[in-house]
């Protein structure tokens, strides 16, 4: 949810789907399913990828955690290739203000659409993906935000 706390139901209907995809046993861990669940940001087709990336990395039978990491981190660099230096400072904006909606434009909409920026409950609330979060130009937007932050100069900018 907005605060970051796991919905139930939601996490059952993703196993689920990953269920109908591929045997839950070729995992390792089961504790690696949760982290590909949660590396998906909750989006169906996200998980799917991420899965497809895992199979196509891994050198065994099993998917390791160190195969799911491989897979996270090319889908991470998928997303650096064509996200824009402005585009990290507008996630980390749009994740700073947890809920509330800051609108839409053609920023907004490219992101949507390409799943950088991911829309929860029907577009009242946003969060950028997790694994663009990972990624070293979102954590310096977030620095400089906090900075601008604390010295009370921050706006949401599209």
């Amino acid at each position: 949810d907005v605060d970051g706390n796991k919905i139930a139901l939601g996490w059952d209907v993703m196993r689920k789907i990953l269920a109908g995809r591929i045997d839950l046993s070729v995992f390792r861990d089961p504790a690696s399913i949760e982290k590909l669940i949660e590396n998906s940001g909750g989006h169906p087709r996200e998980l799917l990828r991420l899965l497809g990336l895992a199979c196509e990395l891994t050198d065994d039978e099993f998917i390791s955690d160190a195969t799911l990491e491989r897979a996270a981190t090319k889908l991470a660099d998928e997303f650096r290739y064509w996200l824009a230096p402005e585009d990290y400072l507008f996630l980390a904006q749009t994740d700073h203000a947890r809920g509330v909606q800051l609108g839409m434009d053609r920023r907004s909409s490219n992101l949507l659409w390409r799943l950088a920026l991911m829309q929860y409950n029907n577009g009242s609330w946003r969060l950028s993906h997790p694994l663009v979060r990972r990624l070293a130009e979102y954590q310096k937007a977030i620095v400089g935000l906090t900075a601008l932050v604390s010295t009370g100069a921050a706006s949401p900018s599209s």
